[in-house]
């Protein structure tokens, strides 16, 4: 479920979300026992300065709530040609954690 809440705020949110993308995602377990269970994957995008910024604010600040932690952001440069112009993109190769937590039974 959080892949997918990723992918949704990229397509609601991002400006331009062709330009970005979840390129790849993993499950992770805490290796701690907490009186909650959480729930972490690791993400992968590559994705615009100002997407990158909404995308992160709605997901920090929607509900249900998940947490962003350990981001590391890595700028591209690209050349692509597109016609006869040489075309020049900036993107961020971006890796997070994204954790939430199980509702637990409230007997």
């Amino acid at each position: 479920e959080l892949t997918t809440r990723l992918k949704d705020v990229i397509s609601n949110f991002a400006d331009n979300p062709d330009n970005c993308s979840v390129l790849s995602q993993q499950n992770i377990r805490s290796p701690e026992e907490e009186d909650f269970e959480r729930v972490t994957i690791k993400a992968r995008m590559r994705c615009e300065v100002s997407d990158l910024a909404q995308v992160l604010y709605q997901l920090e600040n929607g509900i249900p709530y998940v947490f962003v932690d350990n981001v590391t952001i890595y700028r591209q440069v690209t050349r692509r040609r597109r016609g006869r112009e040489l075309v020049q993109e900036k993107m961020l190769d971006v890796r997070f954690d994204m954790a939430g937590y199980l509702r637990g039974d409230r007997s």
